[in-house]
């Protein structure tokens, strides 16, 4: 028959319509096998989702119109099979209107639709389409309120490897496809997620899902998710659901590899490195600045009340035993005299005292017979300030502290974390935990570092 020269629709009412879309054992779609019945080219080009073959070139078709299609009391039911358990969910008592639908390529029509998936989460969808025209068009945002969690225990045991005994999800999704290129705009909130029965399988993340969790979920236990994704659909390696994917597992890998960078994004794009505080040698207390950045690690806790902090005390080997050596020569020679923080000129008559007591030698054999009658030999004054250095080099030598001492200044250390975070900071005190305490801290810039670590309950 021939192709008529138009076809104009005032309105179409698709009452009680339903779709059903079905993944089997084999990941085979329902609409592939539909395809294929149609022959052997048919079949060629069906796609499971993600796939990327080329369609067929269409047909001309004739200018059509059609002003407005009513849908009443739709539904729609997505099944897969191919998971174990089974996931099935539907779209119920969907009613709206499509209006405008015209094969010109200038012409948008408007989309109106709602609904409820399982009966009680409601669907809303608006925006516009083009599908009669040779040139795709869509402006369509979706949005999904309140879906039980659980419903979707099977996709989530499937790759996090845990059940999901609570939650509820809501979606705002707005895609854009103009010609072939498309934007996508996927907000995700998840309110109140609560893990259940460790699952096992095959395609199970190696992240730890529990710590990724509790550094995305808020105070009020919200996980709020922004994954834009944009791509041209004449790209083979462009597939919407995968890459969607591909972004979550992204922002979740960088969250457990990179927790306390997350953390000084809550408090606005904060550049402090959370995940060490620094201590002089030798002191056991933060300075201003370190008391400023714990200050900034306490809120970002705060946010997060799943997380839970490691504190190892640490001490360094050689600034720390130096420093301490160095403070306790101070507090042998203030016990002889003088006054002031740090030993002067002043107190260099006390330093050689307490050297000849200490080793029973005078502090002129410190410096060398052969130095004291070279040509070069220094002078009074150069040659006493000398001796002075050496005997305190050498007493602070033998006033080194011993294991014991230095592994107590690290549990101080720890210990003046945790107070300042529980005490001053009002973090719970069961979330701080002090590890077994070490030597071999790391030295950066004079100073001693501590790391920390974040783990979940």
């Amino acid at each position: 028959s021939r192709t008529p020269a138009s076809l104009d629709v005032s309105e179409i009412v698709a009452r009680r319509a339903y779709i059903r879309f079905v993944i089997d054992s084999t990941r085979t779609t329902n609409i592939q096998k539909i395809m294929a019945v149609g022959g052997t080219d048919s079949a060629a080009h069906a796609k499971a989702p993600g796939a990327n073959a080329p369609p067929p070139a269409a047909e001309p078709s004739a200018p059509t119109r059609i002003g407005i299609v009513r849908v009443v009391d739709g539904s729609m039911n997505f099944a897969d099979y191919s998971l174990l358990p089974n996931f099935a969910t539907g779209i119920q008592e969907m009613n709206g209107t499509i209006i405008g639908l015209n094969s010109a390529q200038l012409t948008h029509a408007e989309v109106s639709v709602d609904g409820r998936v399982d009966r009680y989460a409601p669907v809303e969808i608006r925006g516009q389409i083009n599908p009669l025209s040779e040139q795709a068009y869509t402006d369509i945002a979706m949005k999904f309120h309140s879906i039980e969690l659980t419903t979707f225990t099977p996709y989530f045991g499937k790759f996090a490897g845990y059940k999901i005994d609570k939650g509820k999800l809501s979606l705002d999704l707005h895609y854009k496809l103009n010609k072939k290129f498309l934007e996508a705009e996927n907000n995700i909130v998840i309110d109140q997620l609560t893990l259940g029965e460790k699952v096992d399988g095959p395609d199970v993340t190696s992240l730890p899902v529990r710590l990724a969790i509790a550094l995305l979920r808020d105070s009020k236990g919200v996980i709020d998710l922004d994954l834009p994704v944009k791509g041209s659909l004449d790209d083979p390696e462009f597939s919407v659901f995968p890459i969607v994917v591909k972004v979550l597992v992204n922002l979740l890998t960088k969250a457990v590899t990179a927790p306390f960078k997350l953390l000084g994004s809550l408090l606005g794009g904060n550049d402090e490195d959370l995940s060490y505080v620094q201590f002089a040698p030798g002191v056991d207390t933060l300075d201003t600045a370190e008391q400023t950045k714990l200050a900034s690690l306490a809120k970002a806790l705060t946010e997060r009340p799943a997380l839970r902090l490691d504190v190892r005390g640490l001490a360094s080997d050689s600034l720390d035993r130096s420093a301490m050596a160095a403070s306790t020569l101070l507090r042998l020679v203030r016990a002889r005299g003088g006054r002031g923080p740090v030993l002067d000129e002043a107190d260099n008559g006390r330093i050689l005292r307490l050297f000849s007591e200490r080793f029973g030698a005078d502090p002129d054999s410190l410096l060398p017979p052969e130095r004291t009658a070279a040509a070069d030999a220094p002078t009074r004054e150069t040659r006493a300030a000398e001796i002075v250095r050496l005997a305190r080099m050498r007493l602070i030598a033998s006033l080194q502290p011993g294991d014991d001492e230095l592994l107590a200044l690290a549990r101080r250390r720890a210990v003046d974390v945790k107070d300042r975070l529980v005490v001053r900071s009002g973090i719970e005190e069961g979330r701080i935990f002090l590890l077994d305490f070490q030597k071999g801290a790391k030295e950066a810039d004079g100073a001693v570092q501590m790391p920390l670590s974040l783990d979940a309950r």
